[in-house]
């Protein structure tokens, strides 16, 4: 049994790290709402600055949202308070994120695994499969696609000219949506609701298709994530191209390598979602 069965717990996440340390993405934070159900928490409070709210809003899990300005006096109300920020919080009782990760390598590699490292330093059973939100909406786009990396990360983003192609392969004879240019991140979590299926490269929106149902094409090469594996209705396409380095969760890839997104296989990638758009039907 979860050691956080019955308990409250708070989660404080999304504001800015330590000097010099890479702050957990928001990726990372789905991960995070998609194990509440396993917890068996009696009550769950969140505590972000407001611009990130809308990743809860379908979460019926959290039960309390605590404004930042009131956080030292909330947290005394918690069991336990799960930090997800890169700062120390002055607090009793407060587990941070650095307490799960180890090593000195890239964020990205030392969470690769995130729910195996939370579920075990508070004795939860990490499921193969995460259930979704419950989420409402109507899904009127047949294939999102999503386009944006961040530019830190530009090294996982997919040519321009191969976007392009898997568009005008799918395009024939499903509804195909381009991800919104805007950093509005309640009309993006609206927008993946609508997909029945999203294409992406390892991002925030392959956790939150996850999160929210959809099916999912990850195109993986520089970075991975582990839950992907075991998601249906989905799959993950590598580069078609050698690499031992693969994965290296490096964003300047390796020995100046440039990158592999450029061998994903346009054809691969519409045939797929073809396949799985097919699956959701039956």
């Amino acid at each position: 049994m979860s050691a956080l069965a019955g308990a409250s717990v708070l989660i404080v996440a999304g504001f800015p790290g330590a000097e010099g340390k890479e702050a957990l993405g928001l990726g990372d934070l789905v991960r995070v709402l998609a194990m509440l159900p396993h917890f068996g928490a009696r009550r769950v409070g969140w505590c972000s600055p407001p611009h990130l709210r809308p990743l809860i809003a379908d979460c019926r899990e959290v039960t309390e949202v605590v404004p930042p300005e009131r956080l030292a006096q909330a947290h005394e109300g918690y069991d336990v308070t799960l930090n997800l920020d890169r700062r120390s919080l002055p607090f009793a009782g407060v587990v941070g994120i650095d307490e799960l990760i180890a090593g000195n390598g890239p964020l990205k590699r030392a969470t690769f695994d995130l729910p195996v490292l939370i579920g075990r330093r508070f004795g939860a059973e990490v499921p193969e499969r995460f259930s979704p939100a419950r989420s409402e909406g109507n899904r009127d786009i047949d294939v999102g696609l999503n386009w944006r990396v961040p530019d830190a990360w530009a090294i996982k983003a997919l040519p321009p000219p191969l976007w392009r192609e898997i568009a005008g392969l799918l395009g024939v004879s499903l509804t195909v949506d381009w991800q919104p240019d805007n950093d509005d991140l309640a009309a993006y979590v609206a927008w993946i609701k609508r997909c029945r299926l999203l294409i992406s490269s390892v991002g925030l929106g392959c956790h939150l298709a996850m999160y929210h149902g959809a099916a999912l094409i990850v195109l993986a090469g520089p970075t991975d994530f582990a839950e992907a594996h075991g998601y249906e209705p989905g799959t993950v396409l590598w580069p078609d191209s050698p690499c031992v380095h693969r994965p290296c969760f490096a964003a300047a890839g390796v020995d100046g390598c440039g990158g592999c997104m450029h061998a994903h296989v346009p054809t691969t990638v519409a045939a797929a979602a073809r396949t799985l758009l097919q699956q959701g039907r039956g």
